[in-house]
């Protein structure tokens, strides 16, 4: 069957040599020696997380023939898919106070330094032969 996977996550085409799990509460990293030291208060309380090997997951992928597309910052990726072409049409059927509204929540998932840059986009496509 044809697919595409999209994965946008934390992460880069190169392995990181330190640990790099770490677990996030009340809006706040801690790192794995925090993990280790705090693990009854963080148990249930937080959510872990670590950077993604992009380079693994390509070659995982392209093992199965699945075609790649593309790997950029979310930023790059949800501009280039036509993020703000959506927001304009999203503006033309509200008013201009929840425009604004919802407008302000796009800005941290495209900002640099943000989001928009820590977290990256990989794409893969698999077509059916005619």
């Amino acid at each position: 069957s044809s697919w595409v996977f999209l994965s946008f996550d934390y992460g880069d085409e190169t392995e990181r040599k330190d640990m790099h799990l770490r677990a996030f509460k009340n809006h706040q990293a801690l790192d794995f020696k925090d993990i280790l030291n705090n693990l009854d208060s963080l148990y249930q309380k937080s959510d872990l997380t670590y950077d993604v090997n992009f380079s693994l997951v390509r070659f995982l992928f392209e093992k199965h023939h699945a075609q790649f597309s593309f790997f950029k910052t979310q930023a790059n990726a949800l501009l280039d898919m036509g993020l703000m072409e959506l927001l304009e049409t999203f503006s033309k059927s509200v008013s201009y106070e929840r425009y604004l509204k919802e407008a302000a929540k796009i800005k941290p998932l495209i900002s640099p330094g943000g989001l928009g840059e820590r977290f990256k986009a990989l794409e893969f496509v698999k077509k059916n032969k005619i």
